[in-house]
């Protein structure tokens, strides 16, 4: 059965850490093109420590791609700032 609502997994990774078992239920759940987990591991690879910015961006440009509205906000905001105002 697909994994529709992963908001019980982002409880896990909001106080910060990258706890792996919400991970692999996130990821799990990106794999079944679900665009909310994929926004949320976008977030997560941002916060994480180091950031992982490659990932971050793949994951939110997957999200963005699936019609997911946060992670579209978040790429035609990064488009402005690299291309300018109108461009992006």
């Amino acid at each position: 059965m697909p994994l529709r609502r992963p908001t019980w997994a982002r409880c896990f990774i909001c106080g910060g850490g990258g706890n792996p078992a919400a991970l692999y239920w996130l990821q799990l759940a990106a794999s079944q093109n679900n665009a909310e987990a994929m926004h949320w591991l976008g977030t997560a690879c941002a916060e994480a420590d180091p950031p992982d910015t490659e990932r971050a961006l793949m994951w939110i440009a997957r999200a963005a791609a699936l019609g997911h509205p946060i992670a579209q906000q978040q790429i035609d905001a990064l488009l402005g700032a690299t291309l300018g105002p109108g461009r992006g």
